[in-house]
């Protein structure tokens, strides 16, 4: 598998940190397919960058509604992100790569005999042989023996992606931490849904992260209510390692829990 990896900047408690947004992919050449489809549909050309910053200009309802094609396109794949106290992209890219590594290692996960390939967004590795020699350290895990590339963002559609992941949960953390939400109205099978913007970051990739669903309070009688079932991610597929309090922690952690039964 390959995971593609960008980065972000997010403001906590008034301290700097940094967002690396992973996508793990098995079929680059489908992923990327899938991402010139949209360009062509959306105006723009294939080697138009997607971005979460710093695009083409073009009208906000087009803007839009691009951003929910590509959380489309991001249910296909693994989606990972760690938030890391600092600016230092390197402890970031280490403290991924332990959370792709216990990623791999899930009970009967398939992940633990694959190869395993990390390319990042330019920029992030500043010493690429020192991170190479901490994957080392890593092993038994796939991880250990990945190998390592730092290439151009308008060169992959994967890094691409992982740009949007990384805004994307920029967004969701500052909506949580007090930023206004905003609401959004959906067409699907022909009917119009409400939804608040964070609500939608969440369930749009609910099925992709990994997560936990603890088990239901009572096993002998199984019911859908306000306590169960709901996915966790926080310490799975969302990691933060920070000094910041941890309520504030814990408040990040708690606007990512989604339900994860039927909607309707």
């Amino acid at each position: 598998m390959l995971f593609a990896i960008d980065e972000s900047e997010i403001q906590i408690e008034e301290r700097s940190h940094t967002i690396l947004g992973a996508i793990g992919v098995q079929d680059l050449s489908a992923l990327g397919s899938a991402l010139n489809k949209l360009k062509r549909e959306f105006g723009l050309t294939p080697v138009d960058e997607v971005k979460w910053n710093g695009m083409k200009p073009m009208p906000q309802q087009s803007r839009e509604a691009l951003s929910q094609e590509l959380m489309t396109v991001l249910h296909e794949s693994v989606p990972l992100v760690v938030i890391s106290e600092g600016r230092n992209k390197q402890v970031a890219a280490e403290r991924l790569a332990v959370q792709i590594t216990d990623f791999a290692g899930r009970p009967r996960s398939p992940l633990a005999a694959e190869p395993m390939e990390l390319i990042f967004d330019e920029e992030i590795l500043d010493d690429e042989p020192r991170y190479l020699h901490y994957l080392h350290s890593l092993a038994p895990s796939p991880v250990a023996s990945a190998s390592v590339a730092s290439v151009h963002s308008h060169e992959s559609a994967a890094i691409q992606l992982a740009d949007v992941l990384a805004g994307f949960n920029r967004l969701a953390t500052e909506i949580a931490l007090g930023r206004a939400n905003k609401n959004l109205l959906l067409r699907e099978d022909q009917l119009d849904i409400k939804i608040d913007l964070l609500s939608y970051i969440s369930l749009s990739l609910r099925w992709a992260m990994w997560g936990e669903v603890p088990p239901p309070p009572n096993p002998d009688n199984v019911t859908f209510d306000a306590n169960w079932p709901f996915k966790h991610i926080g310490g799975y597929g969302l990691r933060i390692h920070s000094s910041v309090s941890a309520g504030t922690i814990e408040k990040i952690y708690d606007s990512r829990v989604v339900y994860m039964g039927c909607l309707r």
